[in-house]
């Protein structure tokens, strides 16, 4: 009859191990502060490829121009991969409304003629995801 004790022992240090953990997990912060005065040294290069995804486009646009990045150091380029759905036009709206997007509409493979990017870094995202405020600052490589 002891080893129910026993279990009964184990269970209850395991769940307070397990809740432990959860608390010290969820005390983190969500992303380092950074000053208010930031500005980075080198601008960065979104790089966000794109196909039928005109259900999934604008709100990752948005996620990525609501960046704490300054805005003259970001450059983002929706690469449309000949898209059969409004994912150009879409992305086409945003370029207009803000300078530092760009939209490429990419011919097939044997025709492309690359523009160069302006920029010492570069992030290839997916369309099909959001972006918190963050991580734009939190990649930025020169770590100023």
């Amino acid at each position: 009859m002891w080893w129910w004790y026993a279990i009964i022992l184990l269970a209850v240090a395991y769940a307070a191990l397990v809740l432990w953990y959860k608390s010290a997990w969820q005390s983190l912060p969500l992303y380092p502060q950074v000053p208010a005065d930031y500005q980075p040294n080198t601008t960065v290069t979104v790089l966000v490829p794109a196909r039928n995804e005109a259900a999934n486009i604008a709100a990752c646009l948005k996620s990525l121009v609501a960046q704490r990045f300054p805005a003259n150091f970001l450059q983002i380029i929706v690469l449309d991969d000949a898209s059969e759905d409004d994912t150009a036009a879409i992305a086409t709206t945003f370029a207009h409304q803000h300078a530092f997007v760009q939209v490429v509409s990419v011919p097939p493979a044997a025709q492309s003629h690359k523009k160069e990017p302006s920029s010492m870094a570069f992030l290839k995202l997916q369309a099909n995801s959001l972006y918190a405020p963050m991580p734009i600052v939190l990649w930025d490589p020169t770590g100023s």
